[in-house]
C-alpha cells in the first residue's frame, strides 16, 4: 500500500531466507494482498518494489512452525533505486486466526535450565497445561512420560510430531518414540485449542517439533553437562524418614551420577543447494533409590519361626498345627523361645514353598521383630544415546526435498529397582529393559506458480521394547518344581518363562514378587501425507489427506506359570484351625492349598489398524480487520483388530443362560475366522460372530468442523478479539483390545478358586462346597457401539500489545470430552439385590444359595468380576487463561502463563483410569478429575547482561556476557479420592467387586492434615465407615481432596566467552529446585490414578475373628434396620451349630432373623452370621499410617548440574 493506505496492485514481492538464500517471488493482487504459503521456517527478509515508489526491505522476519504472519508494507513515493529498510517486530498481535497456540523458540530450548535436558518440560510453560503424576521431567525412554493435559484434554490425547512424523507410542499413548536432543531442536509449537483442520487424529494438543537444518555457513557445537549427588540436597523423605522405630538404620542419600555429552555439525554440502545437519548425544546415568521391605529371615526359610515367635505380628499362641497327627510329627517348641509351637518338622515342608521364599533377599537388619527388615540402595544404570541427521536439498527453484532420520537407544539395566510393569524391587529375580526408537521421514515440496504449494511426505516411526530376565536359572528351577495343568512344552518359553507370580499378603507382611520377562513389543507406523495450498485473492485455501498403516505386536502379559493369591487352608478346608496363623509357615507347609490360577500359553497380540483423514480449509481475510478460518476434517479411524483373529470379547448379547458348560458362552469372535473357534478348540459350542474383525462397530461419519476468527478493532495491529470452536476425534488406546487375548478359547485359564497344592495336581480332599476347578469363562468384554472418543473445544480471547515487543493474551477456554473409555464390572450385582447379596455372606440357606451364582447376572458362568469397556465417559473443562510475552534489550525474553480452571469427569482422563464403581450408573464416579489443578502459574525468563565490549579484557571476561535464566512452576495439587481400602468385612456396597467405593465424610473435617508434619498430608479424622448403609456407596465423593502441589524454581547462571570471532564458550551452572522446597508425589499417598486407600479397623474391643461382637454394644460392627447393634451372643461360636435363646445386652440375636425384620431371609439352620441382619456400619476407626506421603518427586530436592559448551 502507499503512504495513504491505498492498495498497490502489481508490486513485485520477493521473500528470501537469509540462512540458505532460498527465495520466492510474487506480485500483489488488485487489493494489494500478497501471500507466500508453506514456506520453510527460518529467518527471512521481504523486498517490495513498484514503479514510482522507493524499494522497501523488511528484515528480521522470523517464520516459526505453523505460523501465519501478516507483514504490511507501506511504500513511499520515490525512485525504485532508493530503498527503505524496516525491522519487523518479533512479538506481534495475532490477527490472522482464532486458534490458541504457543511457541517454544530455539533460545528457550538451549538456554533455559532443563532438568534432564528433556524438551517436554518446555510444554509446561504454556497456559492450560496440567501435569499428571506419570509425567517425567528428567527421564527419557520408558521412564519418561508424556502425561500432560492441555486445556482439559486427556493426558494421553496429545499428538506429538517431529518434522511432521508421528512420535506417539500408540499402546498406552503416554510415552513417545524418540526424545529429540535439545541440541537438535530448532523450535516447536503447541497447538493448544481450537486449531485448524490440517491437524487431527487426536483430541488434545498437537506438539509440532522441527529439528535444525543446515545453512550456507558451517555451525556446530561440542557440549558436556554433569551431575553428582554429592552436590545435591537430601531427599526430604529419606532425611526425615530415617531412622525410624520400624527401620532403625540410616537411609543413604540416593546415588545420582550423570554424564551428558555430544556434538553437532551442520552446513552446506553445496552452497544454496544442499545442506546437512548431524547431531549425536550420549546420556549415561546411574540413579539410586532406597528400597525398604519385609523379607523372611533365613531361619524362616527352613521352617524355624522361633526367632519371630515373640514378635507382635506372630500369633500369640504360636503356630496352629492343622494336622497334629501327621506322620512327620507335630509342630515343636524351640528351646529358649516363648514356649509356643514355632518349628515345623523338615519332613512336613514343601520343596516348592521353600523355593518360592528364595525370591526374597536376606534381611539387612538382624532384629527379627523389625517390620521393614530389608533396606538397600539400588543403583540402576539408564544410558541413552541418540543419532540425528537431516538433509535439505533445493532440487530447483520450485522443488525442495527434506530427508531426516533419528535413532534413539534407551536401556535400563539391573537392578531395575521395581521399575515398570512386572519388575521386582529386590533384585533376586530381576530384568533389564531395552527400548530403541526411530523416525525416518522424506518430504517433497513443490511451488506451482506464485500462489500454489504442494507438500508430500512419507514417514516411518517405530520402537521396540525388549525385557530380559536376569535369573533364568532360579525361574527355571521354580517352574520345574511345581506341577502344572498345562505342559511346559506348550508354553511360549517352555520352562524358561516368567515364574509364578506371588501377590504377597498377611501378617508376615510379605510384598509381592512378579515378573513378565522375557517380554517383547514392537510398534511400526507408516504414514503418507499430502498438503496443498492455494492463494486466491483474500483466500488461502488448504486441502490435504493422510493415510497411516500401523502394526503393534505385543506379548500378552498373563500369568502363564500362574499367580498365587493367598492360602486357602489345609487340604482345601476353610475355617478355624485350617491354617497355621502365619503366612510364611502356610506357604511352606505340605498339604496347604493355595488359591492360584494358570494359563496354557502366552499369545502375541498382533494388532493392526489404519487411519485416514481428508480436510479442506480456508483462511479468508475478509478485510484488513477481520479474518475468518473455517474448515472441515473427515476422520476414518476403524477400530484395531488382531491379524490372526485369535481373540474374543464378552458381550451380553452373546450370552446364553442355557449353555453354561461352554467357556465361550457370551463371547464375540471375529468373522475373519473360518469357524467358531470354540468348536475348533474342542470346546462346547458357544459365543457368536462379532460385527467385524475388531468386534466393535466402526464410526464412518466422523466429520469434524473447525471455525475461528480474529478481529482487529483498531486496524492497527495493536488489539485482536479472537474466538474459535472445533471438534476433534481421538483414536483410543489399545488396552481394551490387548487384554481380550486372555479370554477363551485361545488361552485356556485354569483356575482353582478355593485351592490347589504346590506339590501335586491332586484335588484337595475338602468338602465339595469348598473347592471347585475349571477352565473358566470370559473375564474381559466390551460394548459394540460405534462411538469414538472426541472433544469439542472453544475459546474467546483478547490480545493486546502493551508496548513494543510485549503482548498480553487473556481469555476463556473450554473443552468437553465425549465417549471416553469407562471400565466397570459387567458382572456386578444389580442395585436392588445388593443388600441381600451382602447379608448372604456365609449363609447356608436355600434363599441365599451360592450368592455369586444367584445375584450376579452372569454368575452361573463366572462367579467373579468381569472387566467391561464402554465409551460413555464425559468431562467438562472451563478455564481462564492468561499469557504474557515480552522481548527486551539484548534479546532477553520473559513469559508468564496463568490458568484458573476446573475439570469435572466421570472417568479419569489418563491412560489407565480406575474402574467405575457401578456398572449400572456410568456417572457414579463423577467429580473433579485427577488432572484437575485449579491454579497453575509458570514463568520463564532469559536475561542477557551487557557484554562490556568497550571495557578492558579482564573486566570484560569477569563481568561481561553473563546470562541469567529461570523456570518457575507453581501449581495446585491434583484432585484425589479416598477409597475404602482395608475394611473389617469386604464389599460393603454389595456390588460383588469392590475396590473403588468411597467411605463416609465426617462433617466439619477438612482434607488437609494440620499436624505440623508436612508428610502427613491428609486428615485422619475426615473419613469414617460409621453410618454407611449396606448396599450403598459412601457420601465422601470423588476427587474431593487435593494432593501435594508443586512449588519449584529452577535457575541457571551462565557465562559466555568469545574465544575467537566465530568460536564461543559457555559455562553453565543449573540449580533445580533452587530453594529446596519439598515436592511430594501425590501417588505415593495412593496410586497414580488419584486414589488413596483408607483402611478401617473394626470395634476396638471384643471383636473376634468372625467379625462378630461378643455381646457388648460397643463391640458390634453392624446395626440392624431398627438401629440395634448386631453381635454374636457371648460364648457363642459362629462356626459351630448352636441355638441361643437370649441375645447379649441391648442387641439383636443373629440366629433366625430375630431383630432383623420380617423382610429378611429365614435360616433353616437357625444359625447365621451377623451380616444376615446388617443394615449399617458402626464402631469403626481409621487405621494407622493414613494419608502419609512416602516419596518425593524427581525434582523434590535441590539438585545441581554443571556444563561446558563450545560452539561456532
Amino acid at each position: 500500500m502507499d503512504e495513504q493506505g491505498a492498495a498497490l496492485a502489481g508490486a513485485d514481492v520477493t521473500i528470501t531466507n537469509t540462512e540458505t538464500a532460498y527465495a520466492r517471488s510474487t506480485k500483489s493482487g488488485t487489493d494489494g494482498e500478497y501471500s507466500f504459503p508453506d514456506l520453510p521456517l527460518g529467518s527471512y527478509r521481504i523486498q517490495v518494489t513498484h514503479a514510482g515508489f522507493k524499494a522497501q526491505t523488511q528484515t528480521g522476519i522470523v517464520l516459526h512452525v505453523a505460523d501465519s504472519l501478516v507483514i504490511n508494507v507501506s511504500l513511499k513515493v520515490g525512485a525504485v533505486s532508493e530503498s527503505v529498510t524496516v525491522e519487523a517486530s518479533p512479538i506481534a498481535v495475532e490477527t490472522t486466526n482464532g486458534e490458541l497456540t504457543g511457541l517454544i523458540e530455539g533460545a528457550q530450548v538451549s538456554e533455559l535450565p532443563l532438568n534432564g535436558r528433556n524438551f517436554m518440560q518446555l510444554v509446561t510453560l504454556m497456559p492450560g497445561v496440567a501435569q499428571g503424576e506419570g509425567y517425567s521431567v528428567t527421564n527419557k525412554g520408558l521412564k519418561g512420560g508424556s502425561n500432560l493435559s492441555v486445556s482439559g484434554s486427556a493426558s494421553n490425547g496429545n499428538q506429538w510430531l517431529v518434522d511432521g512424523a508421528n512420535n506417539n507410542d500408540t499402546g498406552s499413548q503416554r510415552t513417545i518414540l524418540i526424545y529429540p536432543s535439545t541440541e537438535s531442536i530448532q523450535e516447536f509449537k503447541i497447538e493448544r485449542s481450537s486449531y485448524g483442520a490440517e491437524f487431527g487424529g487426536m483430541s488434545g494438543a498437537t506438539i509440532n517439533l522441527v529439528t535444525k537444518s543446515g545453512s550456507n555457513d558451517f555451525h556446530g557445537s561440542v557440549f558436556y553437562s554433569g551431575r553428582n549427588d554429592k552436590l545435591n540436597a537430601y531427599d526430604p523423605i529419606l532425611k526425615d524418614g530415617c531412622p525410624t522405630p520400624l527401620s532403625p538404620v540410616t537411609c543413604p542419600k540416593n546415588k545420582f551420577r550423570g554424564n551428558d555429552y555430544g556434538y553437532t555439525i551442520g552446513g552446506p554440502v553445496k552452497k544454496g543447494k544442499i545442506f546437512f545437519f548431524w547431531s549425536q548425544e550420549w546420556n549415561k546415568r546411574i540413579e539410586g533409590i532406597v528400597r525398604t521391605s519385609h523379607v523372611p529371615s533365613m531361619a524362616e526359610r527352613t521352617g524355624d519361626f522361633s526367632k519371630v515367635a515373640s514378635c507382635s505380628f506372630f500369633p500369640a499362641g504360636g503356630l496352629t498345627d492343622p494336622n497334629p497327627g501327621d506322620p512327620g510329627g507335630p509342630f515343636t517348641v524351640a528351646a529358649g523361645g516363648p514356649n509356643v509351637p514355632d518349628v515345623i518338622p523338615q519332613s512336613r515342608l514343601t520343596t516348592q514353598g521353600l523355593l518360592l521364599m528364595t525370591q526374597y533377599p536376606a534381611p539387612t537388619i538382624s532384629d527379627p521383630c523389625v517390620n521393614l527388615n530389608w533396606t538397600k540402595s539400588l543403583n540402576t544404570p539408564t544410558p541413552w544415546r541418540e543419532e540425528n541427521v537431516r538433509g535439505d536439498v533445493n532440487l530447483s527453484k520450485t522443488l525442495t526435498l527434506m530427508l531426516k532420520f533419528t535413532n534413539d537407544a534407551w536401556t535400563l539395566g539391573v537392578p531395575s529397582a521395581g521399575f515398570g510393569w512386572g519388575s521386582n524391587p529386590f533384585g533376586v529375580i530381576d530384568e533389564s529393559w531395552d527400548q530403541p526408537g526411530r523416525i525416518a521421514a522424506a518430504k517433497l515440496s513443490k511451488t506451482i506458480g506464485s500462489s500454489m504449494v504442494n507438500d508430500f511426505q512419507f514417514s516411518y516411526s517405530a520402537n521396540r521394547i525388549n525385557i530380559q530376565p536376569s535369573n533364568v536359572a532360579l525361574e527355571q528351577q521354580i517352574n520345574n518344581a511345581i506341577p502344572w495343568n498345562f505342559p511346559t512344552s506348550g508354553k511360549m518359553f517352555g520352562d524358561k518363562g516368567p515364574s509364578a507370580w506371588f501377590s504377597g499378603w498377611g501378617n508376615a507382611h510379605l510384598p509381592g514378587v512378579w515378573t513378565i520377562a522375557p517380554w517383547q513389543n514392537t510398534l511400526d507406523h507408516y504414514t503418507w501425507q499430502d498438503d496443498f495450498s492455494l492463494v486466491r485473492s483474500r483466500h488461502t485455501l488448504k486441502f490435504g489427506g493422510m493415510y497411516r498403516r500401523s502394526a503393534k505386536n505385543e506379548q500378552n502379559p498373563n500369568a502363564e506359570f500362574g499367580a498365587i493369591f493367598n492360602t486357602v487352608g489345609f487340604q482345601g478346608n476353610t475355617g478355624p484351625g485350617t491354617k497355621t496363623g502365619y503366612d510364611v509357615a502356610d506357604m511352606e507347609l505340605k498339604g496347604m492349598a493355595v488359591s492360584m490360577n494358570e494359563a496354557s500359553n502366552i499369545l502375541i497380540n498382533d494388532i493392526r489398524w489404519y487411519d485416514s483423514a481428508f480436510y479442506a480449509a480456508d483462511n479468508w481475510r475478509v478485510n484488513s480487520r477481520l479474518t475468518v478460518n473455517y474448515g472441515l476434517r473427515y476422520e476414518l479411524l476403524p477400530n484395531p483388530y488382531f491379524a490372526d483373529d485369535n481373540y474374543t470379547s464378552f458381550n451380553p448379547s452373546a450370552y446364553d443362560p442355557n449353555n453354561l458348560s461352554s467357556p465361550c458362552n457370551g463371547l464375540l469372535y471375529s468373522p475373519g475366522l473360518k469357524q467358531n473357534p470354540c468348536v475348533a478348540a474342542n470346546q462346547p459350542a458357544g459365543g457368536k460372530v462379532g460385527p467385524n474383525r475388531a468386534l466393535w462397530n466402526n464410526n464412518n461419519h466422523m466429520f469434524a468442523p473447525r471455525l475461528s476468527l480474529a478481529y482487529d478493532p483498531t486496524g492497527k495491529g495493536k488489539w485482536a478479539i479472537r474466538t474459535g470452536v472445533g471438534q476433534f476425534f481421538n483414536r483410543d488406546r489399545l488396552f481394551a483390545l490387548q487384554i481380550g487375548g486372555n479370554n477363551p478359547p485361545f488361552v485356556k485359564n485354569f483356575t482353582d478358586p478355593n485351592g490347589r497344592f504346590l506339590d501335586s495336581l491332586t484335588v484337595p480332599s475338602a468338602p465339595g462346597s469348598a473347592f471347585g476347578t475349571g477352565f473358566g469363562g470370559a473375564s474381559v468384554g466390551g460394548e459394540t457401539s460405534a462411538h469414538m472418543p472426541n472433544s469439542w473445544q472453544w475459546n474467546l480471547t483478547v490480545q493486546h500489545e502493551l508496548w513494543k515487543d510485549a503482548r498480553l493474551e487473556v481469555g476463556y477456554v473450554g473443552n468437553q470430552n465425549l465417549h471416553w473409555e469407562i471400565r466397570s464390572d459387567v458382572n456386578a450385582v444389580a442395585p436392588a439385590d445388593r443388600v441381600t447379596y451382602f447379608q448372604c455372606q456365609n449363609v447356608t440357606s436355600a434363599a441365599c444359595g451360592n450368592r455369586n451364582v444367584m445375584f450376579r447376572p452372569f454368575g452361573a458362568m463366572n462367579q467373579g468380576s468381569m472387566t467391561y469397556f464402554t465409551r460413555s465417559g464425559q468431562s467438562n473443562y472451563h478455564s481462564l487463561q492468561a499469557f504474557f510475552q515480552s522481548r527486551f534489550q539484548r534479546n532477553s525474553t520473559v513469559q508468564v502463563a496463568y490458568t484458573w480452571s476446573k475439570l469435572i469427569s466421570d472417568t479419569q482422563l489418563i491412560d489407565t483410569p480406575n474402574n467405575n464403581v457401578d456398572f449400572y450408573n456410568p456417572r457414579a464416579n463423577r467429580g473433579p478429575d485427577i488432572l484437575n489443578r485449579p491454579h497453575i502459574l509458570s514463568a520463564n525468563w532469559i536475561y542477557n547482561l551487557p557484554a562490556l565490549q568497550n571495557q578492558s579484557v579482564p573486566i570484560r571476561n569477569a563481568l561481561g556476557a553473563w546470562e541469567l535464566t529461570s523456570i518457575i512452576s507453581l501449581a495446585s495439587g491434583p484432585s484425589m479420592t479416598g477409597i475404602m481400602g482395608g475394611v473389617p468385612i469386604g464389599d460393603l456396597a454389595g456390588t460383588g467387586g469392590g475396590g473403588n467405593e468411597v467411605p463416609m465424610r465426617v462433617a466439619g473435617q477438612g482434607c488437609r492434615a494440620n499436624t505440623g508434619d508436612s508428610r502427613q498430608w491428609f486428615n485422619p479424622n475426615m473419613f469414617t465407615l460409621n453410618g454407611l448403609q449396606i448396599g450403598k456407596n459412601g457420601n465422601s465423593g470423588y476427587g474431593t481432596c487435593t494432593g501435594p502441589g508443586s512449588n519449584d524454581v529452577d535457575f541457571s547462571l551462565r557465562k559466555n566467552f568469545k574465544i575467537t570471532e566465530r568460536i564461543k564458550m559457555q559455562f553453565s551452572l543449573d540449580f533445580f529446585n533452587l530453594f529446596n522446597h519439598p515436592q511430594y508425589k501425590s501417588d505415593s499417598i495412593g496410586n497414580n490414578n488419584g486414589s488413596f486407600g483408607v483402611n478401617f479397623n473394626g470395634p476396638p474391643s471384643g471383636f473376634d475373628n468372625n467379625n462378630i461382637g461378643t455381646g457388648n454394644p460397643a463391640s458390634a460392627l453392624f446395626l440392624d434396620s431398627a438401629g440395634n447393634p448386631v453381635f454374636e451372643p457371648q460364648g457363642a461360636d459362629l462356626d459351630k451349630k448352636h441355638t441361643v435363646a437370649n441375645p447379649g445386652p441391648g442387641g439383636s440375636i443373629y440366629n433366625g432373623f430375630t431383630g432383623c425384620g420380617a423382610n429378611h431371609l429365614a435360616s433353616p439352620s437357625g444359625t447365621q452370621p451377623q451380616t444376615f441382619c446388617a443394615s449399617s456400619i458402626v464402631n469403626t476407626t481409621v487405621g494407622n499410617n493414613f494419608g502419609n506421603v512416602t516419596q518425593s518427586r524427581e525434582n523434590g530436592w535441590r539438585q545441581i548440574q554443571y556444563g561446558l559448551k563450545f560452539s561456532f
